[in-house]
């Protein structure tokens, strides 16, 4: 039996259709985090292995059991099988807090349409008017230009870096608060936090029952 989203997890954007991942999911997935191209900025590299594309799927289906939303499989209203990437909100440890952050990873085809931004726009609107939150993170490295530009269109602003790679320079930290919301004190300050990238999945393991840019 083909596993498919519920109707709740199903979100339409003027181009877009925005669902949950399921296990359908991981050849996609897997091609598109294993493409040298779209994870050019990583410092981690491409997914090596399906291995390691199961269980980022597994993650962001956890997210999705534990917290009623998590990254969408991202595709055109017109043709919905054919997947051109993965993007929305997930919990991510920031240092030793844990922020709403905002990612996307999509495939080169889809570059320059603004889709990233369309995408970005539906995640916000989910924070802020169902899900209530004061803030949406984003994390990017510095020389990432294109995705810098996206969260800047969003009206994401940098407040602060993260360390979390330890051997590079620091990430550069966005924020997006709610108009009513000042920047939260620790990240308008723009400390560097520190933190490794093994800190950064340990939440989600931690659980098993059930991913982030």
């Amino acid at each position: 039996m083909n596993q498919q989203p519920s109707p709740v997890h199903v979100r339409l954007t003027a181009r877009l259709c925005l669902r949950a991942p399921t296990a359908a999911d991981l050849d996609a997935l897997f091609e598109i985090y294993a493409d040298p191209a779209t994870q050019r900025f990583n410092p981690a590299g491409p997914l090596a292995s399906r291995e390691a594309a199961g269980h980022l799927l597994w993650r962001w289906q956890l997210h999705w059991a534990q917290h009623g939303f998590g990254m969408w499989v991202v595709c055109r209203r017109e043709a919905p099988e054919q997947v051109l990437g993965f993007g929305g909100l997930s919990w991510r440890e920031y240092g030793d807090t844990r922020r709403l952050n905002l990612g996307f990873r999509l495939r080169p085809a889809a570059w320059g349409q603004g889709l990233a931004t369309e995408l970005g726009q539906a995640a916000l609107a989910l924070a802020f008017e169902e899900l209530d939150q004061a803030a949406v993170y984003a994390l990017v490295r510095p020389d990432n230009l294109p995705s810098r530009k996206t969260l800047a269109k969003l009206g994401l602003q940098p407040v602060g870096e993260l360390q979390d790679f330890p051997w590079l320079s620091p990430s550069s930290v966005y924020c997006l608060a709610r108009a009513s919301q000042q920047l939260p004190v620790a990240m308008s300050s723009a400390p560097a936090l520190a933190i490794n990238a093994a800190q950064r999945v340990a939440r989600p393991q931690t659980v098993r029952s059930k991913q982030l840019a």
